[in-house]
């Protein structure tokens, strides 16, 4: 029990403060928040995404054929597969608030930024027409869309406390808030733009490549080895110690409960129907009193 005491006692000098500046972090609180904003949107089309790769041959020989599929793999196009856009939008929105911006400042830079930094093809035969590959908006953009949700917001802060424009008070708040930081996106788009410049003479080409090649494959790698494995189930336990926080537990059940939801609708609803029907073809399971039919019911 002493051994057990000085464990404790170690841990609460040592772990337990880092622990607490860590849960406390705003730049963790706005990342997080920015996260969970895109739920909604990620909830709402996984219904979509299910059903269009339904695992039954008839249905989906049917969705193909009518054209449900078409249609919604150009709903996740623009929703699932565009994630960066919406991710370095929300992270720069909460992270500019805490930075001081007002209104959606920080979330419009960042957005922007992140399309920046997009690199554009054009059309050989059509020379004013050019196109974003959506590949980088996708899962190889939402790790650059997270480091611009936290960098662009606070640069932005930064120039503006120094290039702030004045107005007068007689000036709506509106037309304020809207103007007050034009010199400093001046400053910070300017900067962009040599920026994307320079990595165009890089061997990467553009950021995305850069980050996802630098940063992204030693991190796979890393994390796809048994020691990552160790350690994360290490610090678990660590951080287990500490006790759940409240909002971790609300968010997990939410998100748990959420899916159940979700699947049991459509395990209960479209796939009990189908296999109710499969099941009525054959002849022995052709008996209404299976169904619930058939059965005379006297009243008292």
């Amino acid at each position: 029990m002493a051994v057990f005491d000085k464990i404790q006692n170690i841990m609460d000098k040592t772990i337990a403060p880092v622990a607490s500046k860590v849960a406390d972090s705003k730049m963790l609180d706005a990342l997080m928040g920015g996260m969970m904003c895109t739920l909604p949107m990620t909830l709402g089309v996984s219904v979509i995404a299910i059903l269009i790769n339904f695992p039954i041959p008839g249905f989906s020989d049917w969705v193909v054929s009518s054209g449900l599929m078409a249609t919604g793999n150009s709903i996740l196009t623009v929703t699932m597969n565009m994630m960066g856009i919406y991710i370095s939008f929300f992270i720069g929105l909460r992270w500019g608030k805490v930075c001081g911006l007002s209104g959606y400042t920080g979330g419009i830079v960042s957005g922007a930024v992140f399309l920046a930094f997009m690199p554009q093809q054009s059309f050989e035969d059509i020379p004013m027409a050019s196109f974003i590959n959506t590949s980088y908006m996708g899962s190889n953009g939402i790790f650059v869309a997270i480091l611009l949700g936290l960098i662009v917001p606070k640069v932005t802060a930064i120039l503006m406390s120094k290039l702030e424009i004045k107005l007068p008070d007689m000036v709506p708040p509106m037309v304020a808030d809207s103007l007050s930081p034009m010199f400093a996106a001046i400053v910070l788009f300017t900067a962009v733009w040599f920026a994307k410049w320079g990595l165009s003479f890089t061997p990467w080409g553009n950021l995305f490549d850069m980050i996802n090649t630098l940063i992204g494959t030693p991190v796979t790698m890393v994390g796809a080895s048994p020691l990552a494995y160790i350690i994360v189930c290490s610090l678990q336990s660590i951080f287990w110690f500490f006790g759940a926080t409240t909002e971790g537990v609300i968010y997990s059940f939410g998100f748990t409960l959420m899916t159940g939801l979700i699947m049991n609708f459509i395990m209960g609803v479209f796939a009990a129907r189908l296999m109710t029907m499969s099941l009525s073809r054959f002849k022995c399971f052709q008996n209404k009193k299976l169904y619930g039919g058939g059965i005379d019911v006297k009243a008292d």
